[in-house]
């Protein structure tokens, strides 16, 4: 009724706000809100104040409530604080940053986080499930979707104060966290501030991590910065030009990723940086990159000559 904007039912809605059941006494001040009745958000703060997860991810759509959440997100217990960093970085809210790091970054709980629903199904919150891969077969889990959530996640944080993203940014790429780098490198490069610029010439100093370098290295190409980073994505790709575009990798049990050296780059991670980086070079569009284009399907790999070709048509265009 809320989300169809039926204001005949307002008067409906007043009376299931006295419900005995908190989901339909939740969903009612919900749809009251969005008809623009503020007048029952405190019911769904209460319900917030008493952990109920629908009504901390409710707060996310509405204003003024920021301390409100600013409290849980310090909560003890981990649903509370991962629903109430989420509805804060809804609301923009850099008091979000120490909770929302512990979703982005990987630790030994190995936590995904799945959605899950009222039983109307109007309502919704996340769940942190831990010891993710040995739940690899549940039906319930998709650990593709955990995925997606937090790169979608990082995306929003990008809504927050400059310095307070940048911050997150730092301390995901001290922590090395993989999986996110090059949603985050092309975060960064999208700013085009100075201070963002700053971030990836720390990171394309990184010399026990290959990928956060590679990848700073091509969004400092891209941005066309004064330095080496021209010369070195050219090598690299050189170096790489027998290796497969499209090579793809299921994802390794949480004891394997943890062996896995950080001097390294997956045939995953090859791949799609390989990718971007020839991408890029079509890009300029200029005699050299074409030139490069040349070599690269004359000597590369031959399984990768459709589509370099393909790069050179647009290149040439």
């Amino acid at each position: 009724m809320g989300a169809l904007k039926d204001s005949h039912s307002i008067p409906r809605l007043k009376k299931l706000t006295q419900s005995p059941t908190d989901t339909i006494r939740l969903a009612a001040s919900v749809a009251l809100f969005h008809l623009g009745d503020r007048s029952h958000v405190s019911t769904i703060v209460n319900l917030a104040n008493q952990s109920n997860l629908f009504a901390i991810s409710a707060l996310g759509a509405i204003s003024e409530i920021e301390e409100t959440l600013a409290t849980l997100v310090q909560s003890d217990d981990l649903q509370v604080r991962t629903n109430a960093a989420i509805a804060l970085l809804q609301r923009r809210d850099p008091r979000c940053l120490s909770a929302l790091s512990e979703i982005l970054i990987d630790d030994t709980r190995d936590l995904a986080f799945h959605p899950f629903t009222s039983v109307g199904r109007t309502l919704s919150a996340i769940k942190a499930v831990p010891s993710a891969e040995l739940r690899a077969k549940d039906p319930t889990l998709d650990l593709s979707y955990s995925v997606a959530m937090r790169e979608h996640l990082l995306r929003e944080a990008i809504h927050l104060p400059e310095e307070h993203f940048l911050k997150l940014a730092r301390r995901l790429l001290s922590r090395s966290q993989n999986d996110l780098v090059p949603t985050l490198i092309g975060l960064l490069e999208n700013l085009q501030t100075d201070s963002a610029i700053g971030v990836l010439k720390e990171g394309a100093e990184r010399i026990s991590s290959p990928l956060i370098r590679d990848y700073c290295h091509l969004a400092l190409y891209r941005l066309k910065q004064e330095g080496p980073y021209e010369e070195y994505i050219n090598h690299w790709v050189m170096n790489q030009k027998e290796s497969q575009l499209i090579q793809l990798r299921q994802l390794l049990p949480w004891k394997y990723r943890l062996e896995q050296s950080d001097y390294t780059l997956t045939p995953e991670e090859t791949s799609r940086l390989l990718i971007e980086a020839f991408l890029s070079i079509a890009s300029r569009r200029d005699e050299k990159s074409i030139a490069f284009l040349l070599e690269a399907i004359q000597f590369g790999n031959p399984h990768n000559r459709y589509a370099l070709m393909g790069l050179l048509m647009k290149a040439t265009e």
